[in-house]
């Protein structure tokens, strides 16, 4: 999906995007895993874009995907 999302933007010469924790709210999709597929995504296509935007629920979404961002850098 985020792939996709990826692609599209490009197609559209967006220069900016946003991205939502896909499938972790009411799906249950485990969070550490999906932050680590969404911002794995995001750090392949960074140089693509001015902006990319990780759209969270709350500050607990937040201080995971920076923690999982540390990781991964």
């Amino acid at each position: 999906a985020y792939e996709q999302s990826f692609r599209l933007a490009r197609e559209a010469q967006a220069w900016t995007i946003a991205l939502p924790a896909i499938s972790t709210g009411i799906y249950g999709y485990p969070k550490r895993p999906a932050a680590a597929i969404a911002l794995g995504a995001m750090l392949a296509h960074e140089a693509e874009f001015e902006r990319i935007v990780a759209c969270l629920f709350d500050a607990d979404d937040l201080a995971l995907y920076e923690e999982v961002l540390a990781g991964l850098r």
